[in-house]
């Protein structure tokens, strides 16, 4: 018995290793959001991340929209890959709200009702909450150049 027991627990701790950082930020997401809590929306949904619908286009595993504009989702994989098909479109550059540069506290001002959500969220990943996104999920940042090239300033250079 001990040593299925052992077994267990070494299975469940490889596998919390294995997450991948978008998996990582999706689950500190939805923690912070009281997914997994009884009576929770979030739990209730089967939105881990307490997402709202888009008005004219349905996440895949859709099933609703409550009163408040939340999406409701038919299983809880099937809002898990929303939450992380968000993440995704972040890191791709193709979100309209969020990049890769913005910090957590950046972010929550705009995801979150909950002036506590930046902290939990930070908590849950063991990070600041100036830490900004491409730290968090291992990927570059964007860099962009100004239009006007005559703007630019280069290191070691004269403008």
């Amino acid at each position: 018995m001990k040593t299925i027991i052992t077994l267990v627990l070494l299975t469940a701790s490889v596998v919390a290793h294995a997450l991948t950082p978008t998996q990582k930020l999706a689950h500190a997401i939805a923690k912070a959001e009281g997914f997994g809590a009884r009576n929770a929306k979030p739990t209730r949904l089967h939105n881990p991340g307490d997402i709202r619908a888009l008005r004219g286009n349905a996440y895949s595993g859709q099933i609703g929209v409550d009163r408040q504009g939340y999406a409701i989702f038919k299983t809880d994989r099937a809002g898990w890959a929303a939450l992380e098909g968000q993440i995704e479109k972040i890191i791709a550059g193709t979100s309209h709200l969020y990049n890769v540069n913005m910090t957590l506290a950046r972010i929550g001002r705009g995801y979150a009702a909950s002036s506590t959500w930046v902290k939990s969220v930070a908590n849950n990943l063991g990070v600041a909450a100036d830490t900004s996104l491409f730290e968090i999920l291992d990927v570059a940042p964007v860099v962009t150049v100004p239009s006007d090239v005559r703007a630019a300033k280069f290191l070691g250079g004269t403008q």
